[in-house]
């Protein structure tokens, strides 16, 4: 009887072992293909990241020019307040 027993724990612990070497194969796989959308979704990424600095520095400039232009214009009109209030008096 015990070498009955012997046998089928044998038996089990093999088919546990290529199981779990079934199982690894299979997850091996699936994340497997996972990895080439991956890599196309980073360099998707970094394209537009790309696309979003140049915008961002495109934004940043055009503030830098309104400022300017806003500070010309806050020079203009102190000088015409001035030459309002000159001729007021």
């Amino acid at each position: 009887m015990l070498q009955d027993q012997g046998f089928l724990i044998i038996e089990m612990v093999i088919l546990l072992i290529l199981a779990a070497l079934l199982g690894l194969l299979v997850a091996w796989l699936i994340w497997g293909r996972h990895k080439e959308p991956h890599r196309e979704t980073s360099a998707g990424n970094e394209k537009q990241a790309i696309q979003l600095e140049k915008a961002l520095q495109d934004c940043q400039r055009k503030q830098a020019e309104r400022d300017i232009r806003r500070a010309a214009l806050q020079e203009d009109l102190e000088a015409l307040d001035k030459v309002m209030r000159d001729t007021a008096r």
